[in-house]
């Protein structure tokens, strides 16, 4: 997961859409909105399921 985020950062093209599945889109984005700090602070407003690498991708999906 996380040499995909490398990829990227050279210059790669990654579909980012496929990693992040739809029904947890709206649940990150309230959670990036109500963050007070890193990734750690959106990820505990999320249930299990949904993993650091997903958060991850949605940011990058936002950019």
């Amino acid at each position: 997961e996380n040499h995909l985020i490398s990829c990227y950062e050279d210059g790669m093209e990654v579909d980012w859409q496929s990693f992040v599945p739809a029904e947890y889109e709206s649940l990150i984005e309230t959670a990036v909105q109500n963050a007070d700090g890193g990734l750690k602070s959106i990820k505990e407003q999320l249930p299990n399921e949904v993993s650091y690498f997903m958060i991850r991708a949605y940011l990058q999906i936002r950019k």
